[in-house]
C-alpha cells in the first residue's frame, strides 16, 4: 500500500515538524497542529502515526489527510499531492520503526474461561479454532475489559490494537469497546481487519464476528462507517464484494463504499444483500 511521505510534505509546504517533544508520543511525528495553533505551533500539537499513516490532534482529535492536504495547500489538487508524495514503502517496514512488539495483549486465552467458552459455543464457533486462528482471549472480572471477548488486531502480523466484545447482560454496557486510538499502534480504523488473510479478492464485512464465520479472504471495517485510508487499501484487491448488514441504512453505506472504491481504480466492486 502507498505511503504517504509526510516529512516531504511539510519541507515543501512549511509546515514545521519534530521527531521529539513532550506533546510527541512514540510512534508518532509531531506536526504543528494548522487545525488548531496556525505554522507556528511548537509544541506540536498534531500527531502523525507513522504505522498508521493517520493524523491526530491532541487537541480536537483524528483529522483526516484530505482536511490537513486542503488546509496546507488548498490550490493543489488533493490527487496530484497524493500521487507526488506517496510511495509503495510497505506498512511492514514503517512498523518496524514504531517498536510495535512492544504492544502487550494484558490477557489470557478465551481457552481458560469457561464464560468466554461459553459464550463462544453459545454463537455456534469452535473456541479453539477461534482461539489458535485469531488469537482471541478474555478481559476477566476485573478491569475496564471486563467481561469481555478480546479480539486482536493484526496488521502485517504484528498486533496493533485490539477490541473487546462483552459477553455481559446489561444493556447499559457498550457492546464494543476498542483501544483507545492514542494507545495504538495502528488505529484500527485505518486498516481492514483480517487483511493478513485476504489476497486478490476481499470481502468486506461490518465486524470481527462476521470475518469469524466467513473465513480466510473476509477483512472487516469494524462498522458500516469507514476512512480515507480503508478505501484506499480496499482499491487494492482485484475483486471486492461488500457484504453488509441487510437493513436499509447498511446497504446504503454499502452502495457509498463501493461507489468511493472503484473511484479510485478498482473496477470489479459489488454489493451484496444477504
Amino acid at each position: 500500500m502507498a505511503v504517504f511521505k509526510i516529512e516531504d510534505f511539510c519541507k515543501d509546504f512549511g509546515v514545521p515538524f519534530s521527531y521529539k517533544g513532550k506533546q510527541i508520543s512514540k510512534g508518532f511525528i509531531g506536526i504543528s497542529d494548522v487545525f488548531n495553533k496556525g505554522f507556528h505551533d511548537t509544541d506540536y500539537h498534531l500527531g502523525w502515526n507513522i504505522a498508521g499513516q493517520y493524523l491526530y490532534s491532541w487537541i480536537d482529535g483524528g483529522h483526516s489527510l484530505y482536511e490537513f492536504v486542503h488546509l496546507v495547500c488548498p490550490d493543489r489538487p488533493y490527487s496530484k499531492i497524493l500521487s507526488e508524495y506517496s510511495d509503495e514503502f510497505a506498512y511492514v517496514e514503517r512498523l518496524k520503526h514504531t517498536n510495535a512488539e512492544t504492544l502487550e495483549v494484558p490477557f489470557k486465552s478465551i481457552l481458560d474461561y469457561p464464560a468466554a467458552i461459553k459464550y463462544i459455543k453459545g454463537r455456534k464457533f469452535d473456541p479453539e479454532y477461534l482461539a489458535e486462528k485469531y488469537d482471541l482471549r478474555y478481559g476477566g472480572i476485573v478491569g475496564n475489559w471486563s467481561y469481555r471477548i478480546i479480539t486482536p488486531i493484526y496488521h502485517n502480523g504484528i498486533i496493533v490494537s485490539y477490541q473487546g466484545r462483552t459477553i455481559a447482560k446489561d444493556t447499559s454496557i457498550a457492546r464494543y469497546m476498542t483501544l483507545d486510538v492514542e494507545k495504538s499502534l495502528v488505529n484500527p480504523k485505518d486498516i481492514l481487519y483480517n487483511a493478513d488473510n485476504a489476497t486478490d479478492t476481499g470481502v468486506v464485512l461490518e465486524g470481527v464476528y462476521n470475518v469469524f464465520r466467513w473465513g480466510d479472504g473476509a477483512v472487516a471495517s469494524l462498522g458500516t462507517s469507514f476512512t480515507e485510508s480503508q478505501i484506499r487499501a480496499l482499491a487494492q484487491f482485484n475483486r471486492v464484494i461488500i457484504a453488509f448488514d441487510s437493513e436499509k441504512k447498511a446497504q446504503m453505506k454499502a452502495k457509498k463504499l463501493a461507489k468511493s472504491v472503484s473511484a479510485i481504480g478498482c473496477k470489479n466492486v459489488e454489493v451484496v444483500d444477504f
